[in-house]
C-alpha cells in the first residue's frame, strides 16, 4: 500500500489525530506496510509572562490571556534537548506569527510585520536564549483569540539564485526574510539547516494588572552630541542640510555661548536614520511591561564640561532643568525608591559627577546602579585626533559633516576637551598617543624635543597646546595641521579627570561597565609626509567600539566589567555595530534588563567578563586613499562600505554606509579607510572631489599589526575622475587601478603599485609593532622595544657594524628557549625573519 501525505490542509490534520491517538493510548499502530511514529518527546519550551508552554504537546497547549502575570514582549526560549552546534549571531532566526506551520497565517491573511508576526535574529550558545517579539502583547484585552506558533531557526550562511538570463546561479547572503519566505510558500523557498516549533492556542484576555515590586526607575544619560540643541525655532543639532548651523553653536573664549541655545531632547532620529530611538523604545517597553515605573531621559548641553549640567543645570525652552531634583521626583515615582542610571559615551562622565553630587548632598542613596556603556572614562586618542584635525568629528551615525567646521567650533567647547586622554590613560595604556615619523622633516624639531613619540601627559599636554615647540595657528580648511588647543580648556579637562578619574563611588551603588570590542578603532596619531607635505594618519587597534579602546570604558571597577564582541555581532541585516548605536542592540538591551530587574548576568559569546583576544579576529584588508577623493568597496554579493557616490558629494553632510559584513569606514582630514575582512573579491571605487595627486595603500591588519602590501602613489586627480580597484583578497598586491581620468566612462590608464620593497626604517618600524601587539608583560615588551630603538640609533648615526652585532645579539636572545616560552613560538619566529630582513638591508 503507498500512502502521500500532504504537508497541509485536511490531511496533515488527520495525521496529527491519528498520531495523538496513538499517543493517549501509546505505542504505534501499523496498516499493512504503513507504520505511524508515536510523538517525539518536547524539546523546546517557552516561558512568558508566567507560563510554560512544550512543544509536541497533544492536545495543543491553551494559553489564557487572564492567566498572564504581565503584558510584555519578552519571551525566553529553553532548549531540553541542546542545539546540535553553537549557532554564530545573526545565524539564528527566531519568529513568532499567528497561524500554524501546515496552514500558513491564520484565515489566509498577509503576513503585515508587528501585527501578524515578529520576526528576530540572533546567537544560540547556550541552553537558553531570550526574542522580544513585537506583535499585539498576550494579555492586552485588544489582542486577538486564535492558534500562534513560534520557531527557532538556524539559517545557513548563503542561497543559490538561479539567473535564467545566463542560465547560471550566484550565490546571496540568507536572511531572515528568505525564512520568512520559506514559511510562507510552506518549504517552497531555501530551507533553513535545522529548526524548531511549537504551536499553542491562546484565548483572549486581561492579564491581571497586579505586579511585584520589581525594579528602579531609570534615568538615560545620552552621549556627546546625542541632544538636540536649538535656537528658537531652529534646530542647530543635528544641523541640516546645506545651513550654517554648525557656526551657530560657537562658545566665545570665556566660555559662553554665541547665541541663545537650549537643550530639546535627546537625538532619536537623524536625516531618517534612527540614533537612541530603538533604546527609547526598549525602555518604553520596560514601563509598558511594569517592571519599571517610569524613565526619563535627560538630555543636557554637550557643548560644556560634563560638570557644569550637574552644577549649573540645563537650559530648556521652559526654563532650567536641574538633574538633581529630576533625581529625587524620579525615585518619589519609583517602585524601590530609587533609580538606575544608565548613561551612554560621554553621558557616564556627566553621571560620575551626578552621582559625587548626590553623595556631598547625602544623597547618594537615591541611586541602585550605574550602568555605563561605552564611555570614555579615561579620554581616547580619537577625541585627541578630532579636536586637532577634525578627525570622524562629523555625526556620527552614517553621516559625516564638514570637518573643519565642526573642529572650529570645538575649539572652545569644554566638552569636547574632557574627552582626551586623561593623566591616568598615559598610566593604564602603554603604547603612544602620538608619534613622529623620521622620515619627515618637518617633525624633526618635534622629535629633537619629544623623541619620535609621546606616551607621557605632560609631553601630550605640551605638544597638544603648542607648547615646547612652538608652531602657528592652521588655516581653517588646512585639516592635516593639527590645531593648537586652548592651554586653560586642557587643564581645566586635566582637574576633571584627576578628580573622577580615581572617584569612588559608594559601596552600595552597583556600578556596571561594558566596553565595546573589536572594531577598529583609533590608538595614536603618527605625523608623516604626504605628496611632499606635513601631514598624519591615525594608527588603529581593534581593542575598541571605534571611538574608545577598551582600557577607558573599564576604568571604574573591576568586579562587573563586560565586554561586547562587535566582531563576531551582527543585526537582522547581518550588520555590525559600533560606538554610537551600542544601546540599540539586542546584546546590550537584554543586558541592561537583566541590571534593571537585578538578575543574574548570564555571559554569551557576545558578552564576556573576559576580554577577547585580538588574535581571534578574522584578518582585515586596509584600502585607503590619502587625497581629494571619497572612496567607497562593493563586495561579491553587492554590498557598499564607503561614502555613497550616488549623493551630492560637495554637500555639507554626507552619507556613509557599512553593508558589508565585517567591514568598517573611517576618515581622517584628507585620507579614508575601508577595513574588509581577508577574504574573497572587492571591487573598491573612487571618484574625486577635488584636483591634487592621489595615493592609494592596500594594507594587511593581522593581531594588531599592520603589514604593507601595496601602494600606488601620486596619481593624478581631478573633480572628474574615478577609478576601480578589484582585489582578491589572497594576492592584493597583484591588482590594478583602472583609471577614468576625464570622467567619460573609459579607461583611460592603468596603474600599477610601487612595487617597493620594505624600507629599513619600515622593517625597524614593523619589528615595533609587533612587540607592541604581544600579549606579554610590559616590562618585557619594555626591554625589547629598547633594544630595538638601541638597533635604530647606531643605524641613524651609520654605525652598521654595530648595529649588525646589535641585531645578532637581539636574535640570539629571541631565539633561547625560555624567551620562545615567553612570547610564544610564532612570535619569535615572526622576530627572527624580520631580524633577519634587518640584517641583510643594513
Amino acid at each position: 500500500m503507498k500512502l502521500v501525505v500532504g504537508l497541509r490542509g485536511k490531511k496533515y490534520s488527520a495525521i496529527l489525530l491519528l498520531s495523538a491517538t496513538l499517543y493517549l493510548f501509546g505505542g504505534s499502530l501499523a496498516f499493512g506496510d504503513f507504520e505511524v511514529p508515536p510523538i517525539p518527546d518536547p524539546n523546546l519550551k517557552v516561558t512568558h509572562a508566567g507560563i510554560e508552554i512544550f512543544n509536541n504537546q497533544v492536545p495543543t497547549p491553551i494559553v489564557n490571556g487572564s492567566e498572564l502575570d504581565g503584558v510584555n514582549n519578552n519571551w525566553d526560549i529553553h532548549f531540553i534537548e541542546p542545539w546540535d552546534n553553537p549557532v554564530a549571531e545573526g545565524r539564528a532566526v527566531f519568529l513568532l506569527f499567528r497561524g500554524t506551520r501546515s496552514d500558513g497565517f491564520e484565515n489566509g491573511d498577509l503576513p503585515v510585520e508587528n501585527v501578524n508576526y515578529s520576526i528576530e535574529t540572533g546567537s544560540i550558545s547556550g541552553g537558553t536564549v531570550f526574542a522580544a517579539f513585537s506583535m499585539p502583547l498576550l494579555g492586552d484585552p485588544d489582542t486577538p483569540s486564535g492558534i500562534y506558533t513560534l520557531t527557532v531557526a538556524e539559517m545557513p550562511e548563503t542561497k543559490f539564485v538561479y539567473e535564467p538570463d545566463t542560465d547560471t546561479f550566484r550565490e546571496d547572503p540568507y536572511t531572515a526574510s528568505d525564512y520568512l519566505e520559506w514559511i510562507l510558500t510552506w518549504g517552497g523557498g531555501v530551507s533553513p539547516v535545522a529548526e524548531r516549533t511549537l504551536t499553542f492556542e491562546y484565548v483572549a484576555g486581561e492579564a491581571s494588572e497586579t505586579f511585584e515590586e520589581c525594579c528602579s526607575s531609570v534615568l538615560f544619560l545620552p552621549g556627546l552630541k546625542g541632544s538636540v540643541l536649538k535656537n528658537g525655532s531652529d534646530t542647530l543639532w543635528p544641523p541640516s542640510v546645506w545651513s550654517d548651523d554648525v557656526p551657530q553653536l560657537a562658545l566665545d573664549e570665556d566660555g559662553n555661548s554665541v547665541n541663545e541655545v537650549f537643550v530639546d531632547g535627546i537625538v532619536n532620529t537623524a536625516y531618517g536614520v534612527s540614533i537612541y530611538e530603538p533604546f527609547s523604545d526598549f525602555v518604553d517597553g520596560l514601563v509598558t511591561e511594569g517592571a519599571i515605573s517610569e524613565w526619563l531621559p535627560f538630555p543636557y548641553d554637550w557643548r560644556f564640561s560634563p560638570e557644569d549640567a550637574v552644577g549649573n543645570g540645563v537650559k530648556t525652552a521652559s526654563g532650567v532643568q536641574d538633574i538633581v531634583a529630576e533625581v529625587e521626583d524620579l525615585a518619589g515615582q519609583s517602585q524601590t525608591g530609587q533609580v538606575t542610571i544608565v548613561a551612554h559615551s560621554m553621558g557616564g562622565l556627566v553621571g560620575k559627577a551626578l552621582i559625587k553630587k548626590l553623595e556631598e548632598e547625602g544623597k547618594d542613596n537615591l541611586i541602585d546602579s550605574f550602568v555605563m556603556v561605552g564611555v570614555p572614562q579615561l579620554g581616547t586618542p580619537q577625541a585627541a585626533a578630532a579636536l586637532l584635525h577634525g578627525d570622524d568629528e562629523g555625526l556620527g551615525y552614517g553621516f559625516i559633516a564638514r570637518a573643519s567646521e565642526i573642529r572650529a567650533v570645538a575649539q572652545n567647547m569644554p566638552g569636547a576637551y574632557s574627552l582626551l586622554p586623561s593623566p591616568r590613560y598615559f598610566e593604564e595604556v602603554l603604547a603612544p598617543v602620538v608619534t613622529f615619523s623620521t622620515l619627515a622633516n618637518f617633525t624633526e624639531p618635534w622629535r629633537n624635543f619629544w623623541g619620535t613619540f609621546i606616551n607621557t601627559y605632560p609631553d601630550f599636554s605640551e605638544f597638544a597646546t603648542g607648547q615646547g615647540v612652538a608652531r602657528t595657528e592652521p588655516l581653517e580648511d588646512l585639516l592635516r595641521v593639527p590645531e593648537i588647543l586652548r592651554t586653560d580648556l586642557v587643564e581645566e579637562a586635566e582637574d576633571f579627570h584627576v578628580e573622577y578619574d580615581a572617584y569612588e563611588f559608594p559601596d552600595h551603588i552597583r556600578v556596571v561597565q561594558v566596553a565595546g570590542w573589536g572594531r577598529p578603532t583609533v590608538k595614536e596619531i603618527e605625523y608623516v609626509e604626504t605628496h611632499g607635505f606635513p601631514s598624519y594618519k591615525p594608527q588603529f587597534t581593534v581593542e575598541g567600539d571605534k571611538t574608545v579602546v577598551y582600557p577607558s570604558a573599564i576604568s571604574s571597577v573591576e568586579n562587573e566589567t563586560y565586554f561586547f564582541n562587535l566582531d563576531l555581532y551582527r543585526d537582522s541585516e547581518n550588520r555590525t555595530s559600533q560606538h554610537g548605536d551600542l544601546l540599540n542592540t539586542a546584546p546590550i538591551q537584554d543586558f541592561t534588563t537583566k541590571v534593571i530587574k537585578e538578575d543574574i548576568v548570564i555571559e554569551t559569546n557576545l558578552i564576556t567578563s573576559e576580554k577577547p583576544q585580538a588574535v581571534n579576529i578574522v584578518d582585515k584588508l586596509i584600502v585607503s586613499t590619502h587625497s581629494p577623493v571619497v572612496l567607497g568597496a562593493y563586495d561579491e554579493f553587492g554590498n557598499f562600505t564607503g561614502i555613497d557616490p550616488n549623493q551630492d558629494l560637495l554637500a555639507d553632510i554626507l552619507s556613509i554606509k557599512e553593508d558589508i559584513p565585517g567591514s568598517t569606514f573611517l576618515y581622517s582630514a584628507e585620507s579614508q579607510y575601508i577595513f574588509v575582512p581577508k577574504n574573497g573579491t572587492y571591487n573598491f571605487v573612487y571618484k574625486g572631489v577635488g584636483n591634487g595627486p592621489t595615493t592609494v595603500t592596500v594594507e594587511e591588519f593581522s593581531n594588531e599589526v599592520v603589514i604593507p602590501k601595496s601602494s600606488y602613489s601620486d596619481i593624478p586627480t581631478t573633480e572628474n575622475t574615478s577609478a576601480t580597484l578589484v582585489i582578491n583578497a589572497t594576492a592584493p598586491e597583484e591588482a590594478v587601478i583602472e583609471l577614468d581620468i576625464d570622467g567619460n566612462g573609459e579607461i583611460d590608464e592603468e596603474v600599477l603599485a610601487d612595487g617597493t620593497e620594505l624600507t629599513l626604517e619600515e622593517l625597524i618600524v614593523l619589528l615595533k609593532q609587533k612587540i607592541q601587539a604581544l600579549d606579554a608583560k610590559n616590562k618585557l615588551k619594555k626591554n625589547l622595544l629598547k633594544k630595538v630603538d638601541n638597533i635604530e640609533k647606531k643605524i641613524k648615526k651609520d654605525k652598521k657594524k654595530k648595529a649588525q652585532k646589535a641585531v645578532e645579539v637581539l636574535g640570539k636572545k629571541i631565539y633561547n628557549k625560555e624567551m620562545k616560552r615567553k612570547i610564544g613560538s610564532a612570535s619569535a619566529e615572526e622576530f627572527l625573519k624580520l631580524l633577519e630582513q634587518i640584517e641583510n638591508a643594513l
